[in-house]
C-alpha cells in the first residue's frame, strides 16, 4: 500500500511514518511532505492509496481548501483522511464525512489507522468502515440555525416544532457527530462545507 503523509509539523510526519513501518508497510512505499502542492506534484508519481493530511495544511485558506477539494473529487479510489489539529476539540475515534474522506484526531492510537488502512488494503481489515455522516431533513434544518447561533427556543419557533423535538434533533447531530461539544459539530460541519457538498440529506 504506498501512502503519502501530508503535515508541516516533522515530528508528526516522523511519527506518522513510523507507525505505518510498525504495520509492515515498506518505507519506499510512504512519501512524507509538508504542503498541499507537493501532494499535487507527487499524486500522479506515488498513485498512493491513502493520504494523510493535517487540516492546518488547508482550513486557513479557501483557496488551499478549493484546491484539495479539487484532488479528492479527482481522485475517488483514495483514501484521504485528515488529522484534526485543535487540541481542545475532543472528537471519538473517527468520522467519515464523505465515501473517501474521514477525520481522524491528531491524537489517535496507531490502532484507529486500520479502519483506514482496510479501505485500501482488505488484507488490513479487523472492522468493517462507517458509513458517511449523514442528516434528516429536519436534523440538517436544525443543524443550520443552532451553527448560526439561534437558542431552542427560536429554532423550535421558526421550525413550528416543540422544543423537545429540537432537543431531539440535536442529540441525533450529536449522536451521528460522535461529540456533545457544540464547538465540534460546528468545526465538523466546516469542514464538510470545505471539502465536499455538505452533509447529504437522508432519503425518506
Amino acid at each position: 500500500m504506498s501512502a503519502i503523509i501530508v503535515d508541516q509539523c516533522h515530528f508528526t510526519r516522523l511519527a506518522l511514518l513510523t507507525t505505518l513501518l510498525e504495520m509492515s508497510q515498506p518505507s519506499q512505499d510512504v512519501l512524507a511532505v509538508k504542503t498541499l502542492a507537493d501532494l499535487h506534484d507527487n499524486m500522479a508519481l506515488v498513485q498512493p492509496q491513502v493520504v494523510f493530511i493535517n487540516e492546518a495544511c488547508f482550513c486557513r485558506q479557501p483557496e488551499s481548501a478549493t484546491r484539495l477539494r479539487q484532488m479528492i473529487a479527482a481522485a475517488p479510489q483514495v483514501q484521504f483522511v485528515i488529522f484534526i489539529d485543535r487540541e481542545p476539540l475532543h472528537y471519538r475515534e473517527f468520522v467519515a464525512i464523505g465515501p473517501n474522506i474521514v477525520l481522524l484526531p491528531k491524537t489517535a492510537r496507531p490502532h484507529t489507522l486500520r479502519p483506514f488502512l482496510a479501505l485500501a488494503c482488505p488484507e488490513h481489515a479487523v472492522a468493517p468502515p462507517a458509513a458517511p455522516l449523514s442528516l434528516s431533513a429536519s436534523e440538517h434544518r436544525v443543524l443550520a440555525m443552532w451553527m448560526a447561533g439561534q437558542p431552542t427556543p427560536a429554532i423550535s419557533a421558526r421550525l413550528n416544532i416543540h422544543r423537545k423535538t429540537v432537543s431531539l434533533y440535536k442529540g441525533n447531530i450529536k449522536r451521528k457527530v460522535g461529540s456533545q461539544s457544540k464547538q465540534v459539530i460546528h468545526h465538523v460541519a466546516r469542514l464538510v462545507e470545505q471539502l465536499t457538498n455538505g452533509i447529504p440529506i437522508q432519503p425518506r
